[in-house]
């Protein structure tokens, strides 16, 4: 019978884990404060100096911000889709029995941690630290999802090779 509470040990904390990386990711894709400077702050979409915000999407913004948000979209879409592929293996019976789930949902996880950690280093490689730039806690949370998606693929993994009852 599946359901949350027949599922394994790992099963069950990668769905968890899965979750709460979705929700901080989504903080930190929408938050404005990636770096912070003494005149301003900027995150993936906006951005404020001097009391002027101005939108990070146009066409004279740099190469290497659009590749962060596209990395970061990318992050975002993948891990909502292992968290449906997990949640099929769990809640639906014609997937409870079927490991390719799992595996999908493997995959996918580590392609999230993948791309987080590409728009990680894209942005902290590109920032300009010798005028007063710093980075601020979305950047942080950005490198714990990261980690945490890294660590999920890894019990997905194991659960794979945990052998079936």
């Amino acid at each position: 019978m599946p359901g949350f509470h027949s599922a394994s040990e790992y099963t069950k904390t990668c769905l968890v884990l899965l979750l709460a990386t979705a929700a901080v990711l989504a903080v930190s894709y929408g938050a404005p404060y990636w770096t912070t400077t003494a005149d301003g702050h900027s995150g993936l979409w906006w951005g404020c100096r001097w009391d002027i915000c101005y939108m990070r999407w146009d066409y004279w913004t740099s190469a290497w911000v659009k590749a962060t948000q596209a990395f970061m979209t990318m992050a975002i879409i993948t891990v909502v889709f292992a968290i449906l592929c997990l949640g099929a293996f769990i809640y639906q019976e014609y997937f409870y029995e079927d490991k390719r789930m799992v595996a999908l949902s493997m995959i996918l996880t580590f392609a999230t941690s993948l791309f987080i950690m590409v728009a990680v280093f894209t942005w902290a490689s590109n920032e300009h630290y010798g005028s007063g730039e710093v980075l601020n806690w979305p950047f942080a949370l950005a490198c714990a999802c990261c980690l945490t998606s890294f660590v999920t693929g890894w019990f997905l993994f194991m659960e794979l090779r945990r052998p079936d009852k």
